[in-house]
């Protein structure tokens, strides 16, 4: 737990550009996408349209999630701790967890039991339980214990959430960034291939804000 836990945790700010793909309901839809994020559980993703203008803004300061639909003039805000993307995408990613994928790391949920399991073909599984609820986390690992290239997340209840994969990881300065994330369920799987990263770079608190389109 120790290695995953230390993966990227001195990384402080980081920005990307990429393209998404969202597979539901038998379409495809793309879009290309911009992002910014802390340490501090702020995220803020631009989805772009054809012409290059935001379609969808996305934002959280930690306290609050902040949602702009920019072709409807439709604006949002809530409490960040029921903050998720189940509405947009059809898969319940928090906010919080996106953030950690983006930075190439793990979210740990809270967890009472941990097991590992050794597979001599894939590696490891460090599977996260807490007690009389069941699997909480699953996080499997390479052969020599270093690198994450799948999670699955479960909710309170032990039933499966979403599962990611987190493929290429390629060193951006001192750290190991993805260059693709995979999320999926039963009912649609959200990709986001990454163009270009920067890390420990300038981000500017006031973006994590978004204030209704009216005013902003």
């Amino acid at each position: 737990m120790k290695v995953v836990k230390g993966k990227n945790s001195d990384l402080k700010t980081f920005k990307g550009t990429g393209k998404i793909k969202l597979y539901k309901d038998g379409s495809m839809q793309s879009a290309r996408v911009a992002w910014a994020g802390t340490n501090h559980g702020k995220l803020r993703m631009e989805v772009l349209s054809i012409t290059g203008q935001p379609a969808i803004s996305i934002a959280t300061d930690g306290k609050w999630l902040y949602l702009i639909l920019h072709a409807e003039n439709r604006y949002y805000k809530k409490k960040n701790s029921d903050a998720g993307l189940k509405k947009i995408i059809s898969i319940p990613v928090k906010l919080d967890d996106l953030l950690f994928f983006l930075s190439g790391r793990v979210p740990i949920y809270k967890h009472s039991i941990i097991k590992v399991d050794k597979n001599k073909d894939t590696g490891f599984v460090i599977v996260l339980k807490k007690k009389w609820r069941g699997i909480v986390e699953k996080i499997y690992m390479d052969s020599n214990k270093t690198d994450v290239y799948k999670v699955e997340l479960f909710n309170g209840t032990g039933n499966f959430l979403y599962r990611v994969h987190l493929e290429n990881m390629k060193k951006i300065g001192n750290y190991l960034i993805p260059e693709k994330i995979e999320i999926s369920n039963d009912d649609a799987v959200f990709q986001l291939v990454i163009d270009k990263s920067w890390v420990d770079c300038h981000v500017s608190s006031s973006i994590f804000v978004l204030n209704p389109p009216d005013i902003e």
